[in-house]
């Protein structure tokens, strides 16, 4: 990518179940904190209580009102740092989970307009649903970078809100077997939380006196036609085809992505695809391409938000010192067969 079109992160926004803040999320995941805990109302077959990454400051249990208060929360912390005002429009793109595992079009609508009022008092928020499921929040980045890049609008925000906590998605997956409990140690353990991103080219970014947190430097989209529950058998190709990609911006071996952050959940068939991916991925493009960060096991499954939770991760870690290099690899697969990845190249600053 040209001069020219580049894009940067001048701002982020974070609310999970181990932090109300991006700064308090990424230190919670840094130092190994869980908020996994058994679900105060809801119960799978066995009669136990569903393990679940959940915000317990949250008294609702609808979850599009769980939404709306994640997704309002990581947007006022990222436009907090904006020069924005009531009359500015800003064009947002924002991730959700597909319409099969519970949240339909009319939950989508809904969810965008509550959004567009709660940020009122900061902006006139044009928000732009995608749809995707996991991979929508990196999907909803990409879509941001393109209209930057394009000149289109000099400044655009990405990201992704999910709650995996209503009744209904919680027995849909209990039935199929997938749901983490003490007899199911393959399950995964739903969760939720919202990522937001503020998108610009250098040159803006300049002009309001941000310094850039990262640059997106390449991403890749893709299709799994052996996506869960299809008869074929997947052996990686989307998920490999999505992550070469992303790659591509990457001047390897001078260049190497030091961390991957990714959505395995804990579920084996996400371990195998990802290994699977490796063996045709250039491992010279990696510091060490077996490893990878997974915060599940800290705030849950988050489904959308995923990504962009992600790239809040790796520019703390850059923020904060304790990066292993100045690039980072981030990447999430739907259920749907949608596989997203992206390249940051994150500054570091020195450890104090």
């Amino acid at each position: 990518m040209s001069a020219s079109l580049r894009v940067c992160v001048v701002a982020h926004g974070a609310r999970t179940p181990v932090g109300l803040g991006a700064s308090a999320s990424a230190a919670a995941v840094r130092a190994g904190i869980s908020r996994l805990g058994g679900h105060p109302r809801f119960y799978d077959v066995d009669g136990e209580a569903f393990v679940v990454g959940m915000d317990r400051t949250l008294e609702e249990f609808d979850s599009r009102k769980r939404m709306l208060v994640l997704g309002a929360g990581a947007l006022e912390e990222c436009l907090a740092e904006l020069p924005v005002s009531p009359n500015v429009e800003v064009p947002i793109f924002l991730g959700v989970r597909d319409a099969a595992l519970g949240f339909s079009e009319v939950d989508a609508k809904w969810l965008a307009m509550s959004l567009s009022r709660a940020v009122q008092p900061r902006c006139k928020a044009q928000i732009r649903v995608v749809v995707g499921g996991n991979a929508a929040g990196l999907v909803a980045v990409q879509r941001a970078r393109q209209v930057v890049a394009s000149g289109a609008v000099q400044l655009a925000l990405a990201g992704g809100v999910d709650s995996h906590l209503d009744p209904v998605f919680l027995e849909r997956i209990d039935e199929s077997g997938r749901c983490k409990s003490v007899g199911n140690k393959w399950g995964f353990p739903p969760g939720e939380g919202a990522g937001m991103l503020a998108l610009c080219s250098p040159s803006v970014a300049k002009g309001l006196r941000r310094p850039p947190l990262a640059e997106i430097v390449s991403s890749g989209d893709a299709i799994e036609p052996a996506f869960l529950g299809s008869d074929l058998v997947c052996t990686g190709d989307g998920l490999t085809s999505a992550i070469r990609d992303a790659l591509g911006g990457l001047a390897w071996p001078s260049e190497t992505v030091a961390t991957t952050y990714c959505d395995i959940n804990g579920e084996f068939h996400r371990t195998e695809e990802f290994m699977y991916a490796t063996q045709r991925l250039p491992a010279s493009a990696f510091r060490a391409i077996e490893a990878y960060v997974a915060p599940a096991d800290c705030w849950g499954d988050v489904g959308a938000a995923s990504g962009p939770l992600f790239a809040v991760l790796a520019i703390e870690s850059a923020r904060r010192g304790y990066a292993q290099g100045d690039h980072a690899l981030l990447w999430a697969a739907s259920d749907s067969g949608r596989r997203a990845a992206l390249t940051l190249r994150v500054p570091r600053n020195e450890k104090p």
